[in-house]
C-alpha cells in the first residue's frame, strides 16, 4: 500500500520521516513500560493491563487504517496466478533477494543470544533494557535523515555494505564488557547503523522491484524473510549451546561481515549489468 502512494521521487524523504516518527512512538511507549514494569516485575495484573492497552491502541491503528481513501482497482476477467515466477528473472531483484536475505539471516541469528547476554550475563533489569532500546532508537531519531542524505549522494546499495559492517561490530563490541553504562552506549552505536539498514533495506527492495510485477517481489521477500526471521534465531541458540555466547558472538561479527560484502558484490554486479545494457542499446 506505501509503495503505492508514495512516488519514487519523495521515497527518501518520506521514509526517513516516516521512520524517525516511528521510533520516536516505539521509545516513549518502551520507556514508559520500563518506568511503570521497574518495580513490577512479578505483579501479573500489569501485564495484564499493559496488553490491554496494546489492545486499545490496535483497534485506534485500524480506525484510521480504514480512513484512508484508495482508488478502485480496475482489471480484466482473466484470473491472475497467485505466483508469478517470472520475478527471479529480474537481475536486480533477483540479487536484492540475495543480499537482503543473506543480511536478515546474520542479523536475526544473533537477536536471542543478545537477549540472553543482557539478562543472565550483565543481570540487566526491565529499566535496563528499556534504557537499552531508547538509547537504540534515540540515536536512530536523529540518524534517518543522515543515511537518505548519503543514499541519495551514492546509492542505497552502496550505502547498505557500510552499514552492514558496521552491524557487525556489535557482537564483537557487546560480550567485551558487562558493565550496563558501556552496555548502553553499544546499543546507541548499534542505533546509528540500524537507522541505515531499516531505512535503506526499504527504498531498495521497492527500487529493485519492477513496477508490473511489484506486489508479487514485495509478497515473496517477506515470505522469505518471515522464514528467515523464524529459522535464524533457532540457529543462533543452537550456536550459543555448542560454543558458548563469547565465540557465537565473534562468528557472528564475521558472518555479517560476509553479508555486507554480498551487498558490495550485489553493488558490483548490477552496476556492470546496468552498463552492459547501456552499450547494448
Amino acid at each position: 500500500m506505501i509503495s503505492g502512494m508514495i512516488k519514487d521521487e519523495r521515497r527518501g524523504t518520506f521514509f526517513s520521516d516516516r521512520n524517525r516518527l516511528l521510533t520516536i512512538a516505539g521509545m516513549t511507549s518502551t520507556l514508559v513500560i520500563g518506568i511503570i514494569m521497574k518495580n513490577q516485575t512479578t505483579n501479573a495484573s500489569a501485564y495484564q493491563w499493559l496488553f490491554f492497552a496494546a489492545l486499545l491502541f490496535g483497534l485506534g491503528e485500524v480506525f484510521f487504517l480504514m480512513k484512508h481513501k484508495e482508488k478502485v482497482q480496475y482489471s480484466s476477467n482473466t484470473k491472475k496466478a497467485s505466483m508469478n515466477w517470472s520475478i527471479f528473472k529480474d537481475h536486480g531483484y533477483k540479487w536484492f533477494l540475495i543480499a537482503a536475505l543473506c543480511f536478515n539471516f546474520t542479523w536475526q541469528m544473533s537477536w536471542g543470544i543478545f537477549n540472553i547476554y543482557h539478562v543472565r550475563i550483565a543481570e540487566a533489569t526491565i529499566l535496563w533494557i528499556s534504557i537499552f532500546s531508547v538509547a537504540c532508537q534515540l540515536v536512530q531519531i536523529f540518524t534517518f535523515p543522515l543515511w537518505k542524505k548519503w543514499a541519495e549522494e551514492k546509492s542505497n546499495t552502496l550505502m547498505l555494505v557500510w552499514a552492514a559492517l558496521g552491524m557487525a561490530l556489535v557482537p564483537f563490541l557487546t560480550v567485551l564488557s558487562t558493565n550496563l553504562y558501556y552496555l548502553t552506549c553499544v546499543q546507541a552505536l548499534s542505533g546509528f547503523f540500524i537507522s541505515g539498514v531499516v531505512l535503506l533495506l526499504f527504498n531498495l527492495l521497492l527500487e529493485q522491484s519492477p513496477q508490473e510485477t511489484r506486489t508479487y517481489c514485495i509478497t515473496t521477500y517477506n515470505v522469505l524473510l518471515s522464514f528467515v526471521a523464524f529459522i535464524a534465531p533457532q540457529i543462533g541458540i543452537l550456536l550459543l549451546e555448542g560454543l558458548g555466547i563469547q565465540k557465537s558472538m565473534e562468528l557472528n561479527s564475521i558472518m555479517r561481515i560476509g553479508s555486507a560484502f554480498v551487498f558490495l558484490l550485489m553493488y558490483s554486479r548490477t552496476r556492470k549489468y546496468t552498463q552492459t545494457l547501456l552499450l547494448k542499446n
